[in-house]
């Protein structure tokens, strides 16, 4: 594979955002969000005696980082989304105030 350089790439997307419709932008990011999340679940069944595959965990790994990279492409370089940092560290806050609950539950 050849590695574009960023004008180019930059090129690719400006042609992109006039030639593809919003919604099949969207439709596509929706797709590639769900390879994703197939992706994760694979990753899940590594190891996995009841529920095992084929794939090697190499191939797994760079299946998902494929997928994610398919799904960051579409959503921040097309569609030009940036993540909000501060809704990312609430729910960071969030989660692990959920895991001390689970382990006072636990401790009770």
């Amino acid at each position: 594979m050849n590695i574009i350089n960023q004008p180019t790439a930059n090129e690719y997307i400006e042609r992109i955002r006039r030639e593809v419709p919003e919604t099949d932008i969207y439709n596509l990011l929706a797709e590639e969000a769900s390879e994703l999340s197939q992706a994760a679940l694979k990753m899940c069944r590594i190891g996995s005696e009841t529920n095992p595959t084929d794939k090697t965990d190499a191939q797994i790994r760079s299946n998902l980082i494929e997928e994610f990279t398919d799904v960051m492409n579409i959503a921040v370089r097309i569609l030009d989304l940036e993540p909000d940092w501060f809704i990312g560290d609430y729910k960071l806050y969030r989660w692990c105030r959920r895991l001390d609950e689970a382990k006072e539950e636990k401790s009770a």
